[in-house]
């Protein structure tokens, strides 16, 4: 009876949740841009299409990821546009990642005898800055999010619990490996709970026989939901993990060198990354943004930090006992994922699991901690109710991406003529161009398209430029260049780079004009014979949203983004 009881209640305050994340994403939407307007609609759109290796590389290297998770978001919008049921439907997996969550902390506290920390952790958990920033964005952080998650809880529960099940170690496997293989930037989590295992194999009670079905499950579920799209990149590009591991697969089409983004981490030095959460915390931005992508103030990460020196100094001085098991598997586990993040990564919103954990520590750390005085009492609980209110406000309200949600459907409608070839330059482009071809046969290559580390450019690898090249050569029929300017990405020499290539497509006898579209600056050139043909209705400036401030023209929009651009050029 107190099961089912249970069960009850646990689908009551999922429904809840999903209802809650869900209308919040439909009452504030938000989304971040350039991911969706540069890889997600276009891989979920050239998946469908069966595109893989006939058009070169509009998305960069991001057009060869595992495109199973942009999928739905594609078919939502293709089908509802922009409407409040796609909002919901996106704001809904914070709501599910919420619910996997409040089973977590049930794990710590027990609502029944300590109500006020088992909310407090909760509300804590759901508020960083990372996970909260992600809700209703297509990045696709909160699924696999949800899957890591959902495998760490059913081995934690397994360690308190002190059960002996094959089940538990193939499902948390399975889960695991699965997220491995939608998005690989959890590879962290994978290891960590892996090397947490081995590591406190005796005191969590794990046999070296669970800890080979979890590997191998993990394998599993990594081949089930990957395993398919590394044998089409294989086939098409000799190397399943294109272009990623190209050290050891040598492909033709990309250099001998693993690709890997390192751009906020690539000037930490080694105190930084000793002192990198609190440099989250209350420093994002330094310099050219090396520590985040977005800035905020969030002070959990150094609350963590901390506290989990404290621990640690502690257990040196009580003789090293260790906690129970399912605090010490917890510690160990998040120990192991920040610094394998920090080292491969530093990328905010790929610590998502860390920073809801983290609550966990923080509340019950202040929950043992008390003063005997009335007066130093009262003092100690102010300032929890202070430092549990800067937790959960300051992120949601001040975060950056409310209401910024545009109409990213709504890209000018041309006539493209079905023997067109559509050159792309700069990025992020893939989304307008992919709009612009949609059902036809086009074929999309690109140019300019951004470095890969060490000013090495994508493009320029080997065959794949080749290639590109004889698409181009053989091609008999006119050519249309999409141009852009990346003015989300702030760049002043991206910028200036993109009014050259007009200016030099221009003087080639060119037409060029502004394509009216809600993803960025785009200008679009085409044969000069054809531009009556090519465009429906005559250029005009659309009343676009800059940074979600009041609507202003595409010109004005333009002159924003050059001031801006002259202010970076003259320091």
């Amino acid at each position: 009876m107190i099961k089912e009881q249970t069960f009850v209640f646990d689908v009551l305050i999922l429904v809840c949740l999903i209802v809650i994340a869900g209308m919040i994403q439909v009452l504030f939407p938000s989304e971040i841009q350039w991911d969706l307007a540069n890889y997600h609609y276009y891989n979920a759109w050239a998946f469908l299409k069966g595109r893989l290796g006939y058009d070169i590389a509009p998305a960069m290297v991001n057009t060869y990821f595992n495109p199973l998770l942009d999928v739905p978001h594609y078919l939502m919008m293709k089908t509802w546009g922009d409407d409040a049921l796609v909002k919901f439907v996106q704001g809904s997996y914070y709501g599910i990642l919420a619910f996997v969550f409040y089973k977590i902390v049930g794990i710590f506290f027990d609502f029944r005898k300590e109500p006020l920390a088992f909310l407090a952790t909760f509300l804590i958990g759901v508020t960083g800055f990372s996970s909260f920033s992600q809700l209703g964005i297509s990045s696709n952080e909160i699924q696999v999010s949800i899957l890591i998650l959902c495998g760490f809880y059913i081995v934690l529960k397994h360690i308190r619990d002190a059960q002996r099940s094959k089940w538990v170690w193939l499902v948390s496997g399975l889960l695991m490996g699965g997220a491995l293989g939608l998005k690989p930037t959890v590879v962290m989590y994978c290891v960590a709970l892996g090397m947490t295992l081995i590591v406190c194999a005796k005191p969590l009670a794990v046999n070296r026989k669970e800890i080979i079905l979890f590997a191998v499950c993990g394998l599993g579920g990594y081949l089930l939901t990957n395993g398919w799209w590394m044998w089409q990149l294989y086939s098409k590009f000799d190397n399943p993990f294109f272009p990623f591991l190209n050290n050891i697969f040598h492909s033709d089409y990309f250099g001998d060198f693993s690709f890997r983004d390192i751009q906020y981490i690539s000037k930490t030095t080694w105190w930084q990354k000793l002192f990198l959460p609190v440099l989250i915390s209350f420093k994002s931005y330094e310099g050219d943004r090396y520590l985040a992508e977005n800035a905020f103030w969030d002070l959990r990460y150094a609350l963590t930090y901390f506290i989990a020196l404290y621990l640690f100094i502690r257990w040196l001085c009580q003789g090293r006992k260790l906690p129970e098991k399912h605090y010490l598997l917890l510690y160990v586990f998040l120990l192991f994922s920040f610094v394998i993040w920090a080292y491969l990564f530093s990328i905010m919103r790929y610590i998502i699991p860390v920073e809801m954990l983290s609550a966990i520590i923080i509340v019950k750390f202040f929950q043992k901690l008390t003063l005997s005085s009335i007066v130093g009492g009262a003092i100690l609980l102010s300032l929890k109710i202070i430092g549990f209110y800067a937790l959960i406000s300051e992120v949601p309200y001040y975060l950056a991406v409310w209401g910024n949600s545009l109409p990213f459907m709504k890209t000018e409608k041309i006539n493209l003529p079905e023997n067109a070839l559509v050159k792309t330059y700069g990025f992020p482009i893939a989304m307008v161009a992919a709009q612009l071809v949609g059902d036809q046969s086009n074929r999309i290559v690109a140019y300019a398209n951004g470095n890969v580390g060490e000013n090495i450019d994508f493009l320029e690898q080997k065959k794949l430029s080749k290639v590109r090249e004889e698409i181009v050569n053989e091609h008999q029929g006119p050519i249309v260049s999409l141009i852009t300017y990346n003015i989300n990405g702030k760049d002043a020499a991206f910028f200036r780079n993109a009014q050259i290539q007009r200016k030099k497509l221009e003087k080639e006898g060119m037409y060029c004009r502004v394509l009216q579209n809600y993803v960025d600056i785009v200008d679009i050139c085409v044969p000069q014979e054809l531009k009556e043909q090519i465009f429906v209705e005559p250029e005009k400036h659309r009343k676009l949203r800059w940074n979600g401030d009041a609507e202003v023209s595409m010109d004005d929009r333009l002159k924003t983004y050059l001031r801006e651009t002259n202010k970076i050029l003259n320091k």
